[in-house]
Order: C-alpha cells, then sequence, then structure tokens
C-alpha cells in the first residue's frame, strides 16, 4: 500500500509538474504566433503604442545609420577610390534609413508580442494552479519528502551550489546576462546604472534570506546538515 501510495504521487507530481511548464509555453508561442501577431500586424496602423520602445529604437537606428555611412566611406578608401558624392551618398542613407525603419518597426512589433503573449501565458499558469490545487499539495509533498530525503552531504551540495550560482563571486556576469536579455525580449534598453544598481542589492537581499533560512529552519531541522555546510566552506 505504501509503495502505490508513492508511485501514485510520483505520477501525479511529475503530470502537474509537466502541466505548470508545457500548457503555459504552448499557450503562450500558439496565442502569439496565431493571434497577437496578426492582430497587430492588422490593427497597426491605428495602434499609437506601436511606436513602443520609440526612444530606443530610433538611437538604435541612428547609431547603424552613423556606422553604415562609415564603412561606405572606409570600404572607398581602401579600394583607393574616392568617397561617394553627397548626391549618392544622400541616396544610399536614405535606402539605408528606410530598411533601419522597417527593421524597427518588425522589432517594436515583436516585442508588443512578446508582451502580450507572455501575459497570456502568465495568465494560464496562474489559472492551471488555481485549478490545480490538490495536485499541487501532492507535489509540495513529494518535493518535501525527495529534498529532506537526501543525505546531509547532498544537501549542503546543493545548497552551495545554489547560492554560488546566484550570489556567488561570479553570480553579477550571469545577472547582466539575464537582465539584458530580458530587456531585449521586451523591447526595453538595457539601463546599466539599473542593472549595477541591482546586482550590488539583489544578490544581497537574497543571501541575506539564505543565511536566516539555515539559522532559524535548516538549523533546526537538520543540524547535522549545516555541520556538513561549514565543513564543506571551510569551516564557516
Amino acid at each position: 500500500a505504501g509503495f502505490r501510495r508513492r508511485r501514485k504521487s510520483t505520477l501525479v507530481s511529475l503530470r502537474i509538474l509537466l502541466l505548470l511548464v508545457l500548457v503555459p509555453l504552448l499557450i503562450q508561442q500558439v496565442s502569439g504566433t496565431y493571434v497577437i501577431a496578426p492582430a497587430i500586424e492588422r490593427f497597426s496602423p491605428n495602434l499609437s503604442f506601436l511606436n513602443y520602445p520609440k526612444p530606443q529604437l530610433e538611437e538604435n537606428a541612428v547609431e547603424k545609420l552613423r556606422i553604415y555611412k562609415e564603412e561606405v566611406e572606409f570600404e572607398a578608401l581602401l579600394k583607393g577610390e574616392p568617397p561617394p558624392s553627397s548626391d549618392v551618398l544622400m541616396q544610399m542613407l536614405a535606402s539605408r534609413a528606410s530598411e533601419l525603419k522597417k527593421d524597427a518597426d518588425q522589432e517594436s512589433v515583436r516585442a508588443i508580442q512578446n508582451v502580450l503573449s507572455d501575459l497570456v501565458g502568465l495568465a494560464a499558469f496562474v489559472s492551471l494552479c488555481l485549478f490545480s490545487r490538490n495536485e499541487l499539495r501532492v507535489l509540495r509533498g513529494f518535493l518535501d519528502d525527495a529534498i529532506y530525503g537526501l543525505s546531509d552531504s547532498a544537501k549542503a551540495f546543493a545548497i552551495i551550489l545554489f547560492t554560488d550560482i546566484f550570489v556567488g563571486y561570479h553570480s553579477p556576469e550571469g545577472w547582466t546576462v539575464l537582465l539584458e536579455g530580458i530587456a531585449h525580449h521586451f523591447g526595453l534598453p538595457a539601463q546599466e546604472n539599473f542593472i549595477m544598481l541591482f546586482i550590488a542589492t539583489f544578490p544581497v537581499i537574497l543571501a541575506t534570506i539564505f543565511k536566516y533560512w539555515i539559522f532559524r529552519y535548516l538549523n533546526r531541522v537538520s543540524p547535522s546538515s549545516v555541520a556538513t555546510l561549514k565543513g564543506m566552506n571551510g569551516g564557516g
């Protein structure tokens, strides 16, 4: 009976875990590709917010246009030819500016599509959680059993690995890549000052939470794991 109960708990936990991961992702992709993107393209001439994020897009376009102008002049010098005349250069820049505008419009559409499809995926995740409360309780019990069933060395290793990834010496590089990726996904400028402020504060807060959890909870539930953790850290 105990084996059958554990087997049922494992199957329910794996099923709800897969649903929590796959269903929101599928809904996000399907809604973004087949519903949101066509709707945006259809109504884009009447949507003023499609200039989002206009300042960043204009700044990027101007920078790319400047680089293109310098590349044209540089290639002419390499070939030993005179730079294009002002009229020819103007035509080339106008053509390139038109291409950059199309790219900026497409990037703006993608950014809005990402925002809306992510909101749909989040709504699907929340709805799934609300309608699967019993399965989530089973999943929580399964994870508790799995975590507390680990050996002291395994617990200490997992804690060290997790803390080193998120609050360790090399974590700022990871947080920078993550934040820049999120900003690019939503079409927002990657503000260096915000990233530096985040890295200077959030990992410190996270490390404090870990230390408090170890002191108040893990030290009471599994003191041998704390002793092993201190030993693996070189005595504290």
